[in-house]
């Protein structure tokens, strides 16, 4: 097995942190060699290491049918995943736009860990939405639906039904800043938190596109404040009317438990502090 050490899970990463711009700039040889060049140190530097990468490749040859390139970034990718890389606390999370040059089937809004291009994601919203803003109750997560095949391609995905990215509303965050919400208690819970932009990053697809990366955590009630900064007209008439007819229906055991909690507490009797307070009333209308 992989020796579970920093120094491994720190070149995993170097490796990935090589590839990845000339995957981003299309030249495919050249991060083809930063892989290939990995897997043939590993042969001769650490054998342990070397058959797990290959059984790791192999693995990944047999579930997907993508270019060589996305199969060395795959079995990278489920390395640093099984190491416990996506799980320390200074990992960072990216959330960027994929267009349609792998195909149609990964176009869409991403949040993945690491890396800008991460096979292990946290969340995707597949469409061509401009902004993610816009993908409400479209993300789903990496974990297949219980029941269904986990090895076939295009399988649907558990969704994150309270997921949601809105711009966030704390002053002291840069214009452009969003908040992912809505991941408390998932299994992508620590990718919630505000992102920035990241300025000329060679990913960006336009000015409506950029690619974001975690800046901070949410902070305690954020998520709340964020959410009721963002409600709709729509939605504000119906927290109203949701709330009206929650006091209309509560309104009569409310009153019934109150007239137990006076006649229990005698608080109309002869020395009751309700009698006090009517007849102190009573006589101060007379007084005037």
């Amino acid at each position: 097995a992989v020796s579970r050490t920093p120094m491994s899970l720190f070149g995993l990463r170097d490796v990935v942190a090589r590839a990845t711009p000339l995957t981003e700039l299309d030249d495919t040889e050249a991060a083809l060699a930063v892989y290939r060049t990995f897997f043939e140190d590993a042969r001769t530097r650490d054998p342990a290491l070397f058959d797990r990468l290959s059984e790791t490749l192999n693995q990944q040859r047999a579930m997907f049918s993508d270019p060589e390139i996305w199969l060395y970034r795959r079995s990278l990718d489920a390395l640093i995943m099984a190491e416990g890389g996506h799980r320390q606390a200074e990992t960072p999370f990216y959330l960027y736009y994929w267009d349609d040059r792998d195909g149609p089937f990964w176009r869409g809004w991403w949040v993945t860990p690491d890396e800008v291009g991460c096979t292990q994601y946290v969340a995707f919203a597949r469409g061509h939405r401009v902004a993610p803003t816009e993908c409400d109750g479209e993300w789903e997560s990496a974990y297949p639906i219980p029941g269904v095949d986990p090895f076939r391609n295009g399988n649907p995905r558990q969704p994150y039904a309270q997921m949601a990215i809105f711009p966030s509303s704390d002053a002291a965050d840069p214009p452009g800043a969003l908040a992912i919400v809505g991941l408390r208690g998932t299994r992508g819970e620590r990718a919630a938190g505000v992102y920035n932009v990241l300025a000329d990053h060679p990913h960006h697809h336009g000015a409506s596109r950029p690619v974001y990366k975690r800046a901070r955590p949410l902070r305690g009630g954020e998520e709340r404040a964020i959410r009721r900064a963002n409600l709709t007209l729509r939605q504000r008439w119906y927290e109203a009317v949701e709330l009206a007819l929650a006091y209309s229906r509560c309104k009569p055991a409310l009153f019934s438990w109150l007239e137990r909690a006076q006649a229990r507490l005698d608080v109309y009797g002869p020395d009751g502090v309700a009698r006090q307070r009517d007849r102190d009333e009573f006589e101060a209308d007379f007084a005037t």
